[in-house]
């Protein structure tokens, strides 16, 4: 794994730790819009991190046909 890659998983980890306090509050109370706007913006981090990880992996290349 790339440093990079490593970088953007363990913040996409935290927001996952976040997100799931906010649901245990939104489960509290649903009625509180504040709570559904923090989510909304955990999950748009969340999906911005995972785009980076994806973009951090290796391009692989398919080898070179050899010729007889």
């Amino acid at each position: 794994m790339s440093a990079n890659r490593g970088i953007w998983k363990r913040k996409r980890d935290e927001l996952g730790i976040r997100r799931s306090a906010l649901i245990l509050q939104l489960n509290l109370k649903p009625e509180d819009p504040g709570l559904a706007a923090q989510l909304r913006v955990i999950d748009a981090e969340i999906l911005e991190c995972t785009r980076n990880m994806e973009i951090s992996l290796p391009s692989r290349t398919l080898p070179e046909a050899r010729e007889n």
